[in-house]
C-alpha cells in the first residue's frame, strides 16, 4: 500500500516514526501466500465468469419478425449479389443431403450423382431430387433412377 503526503503527515502529528508508518503500510497490504498454481486458476475463473457474463446478457427477443423479417423464398445471397447460382452445388448439396440422410456415404452419393449428371443434365436431376423429397423416397437411389428413367422414356427421340 503507498501512502500518500496528506496520510504520512497525519501520521507524523499523531507521533509515529518513519519505521512505524512503513510497518502500517505492510501490515494495510493484503498478503497473497496462494500457490502461482492457484493464483492461475483464479484469473482464468475470472476471465470465465467475466466472459459469461457478457454472453448471458444477449438474448435474442422472442419475435423478432418486426426487426428481421424473414426472407422470401425466392431471395438469396447469390442473387443478391447479382451472381449466378450454379446447378452443380444445387445438384450435390441436396442430392448429397438426401442420400446420406438414407445411410450411403458422401463418397457414394458424390460418384453417383456425378454419373446421373452426365447421363440425365442438371435440370432433371434437380427435378427428381426435389420431388423425392416431397414424396418422402426412403431408398433415394432406386427412386431417383426410376424417376430419371421414366423422363427419358417420355422424351421422344428425334433424328438429327
Amino acid at each position: 500500500m503507498s501512502l500518500t503526503t496528506a496520510q504520512l503527515e497525519f501520521l507524523a502529528s499523531k507521533g509515529l516514526s518513519f519505521a512505524d508508518a512503513i510497518e502500517l503500510s505492510r501490515l494495510a497490504d493484503p498478503v497473497d501466500n496462494r500457490s502461482s498454481a492457484a493464483k492461475r486458476q483464479a484469473r482464468y475463473r475470472n476471465a470465465k465468469r467475466n466472459e459469461r457474463d457478457v454472453t448471458s446478457d444477449v438474448t435474442p427477443p422472442l419475435n423478432d419478425n418486426i426487426s428481421n423479417p424473414p426472407r422470401s423464398v425466392t431471395s438469396s445471397d447469390e442473387e443478391d449479389n447479382g451472381a449466378i447460382i450454379d446447378p452443380a452445388k444445387i445438384v450435390f448439396d441436396s442430392g448429397v443431403a438426401l442420400i446420406t440422410a438414407a445411410g450411403k456415404s458422401e463418397g457414394q452419393a458424390r460418384a453417383w450423382l456425378g454419373k446421373k449428371r452426365q447421363q440425365h443434365g442438371d435440370a432433371d436431376l434437380i427435378a427428381a431430387i426435389g420431388m423425392a423429397k416431397r414424396e418422402g423416397a426412403i431408398d433415394p437411389i432406386p427412386w431417383l433412377e426410376r424417376c430419371l428413367g421414366q423422363k427419358q422414356r417420355a422424351q421422344p427421340t428425334v433424328p438429327l
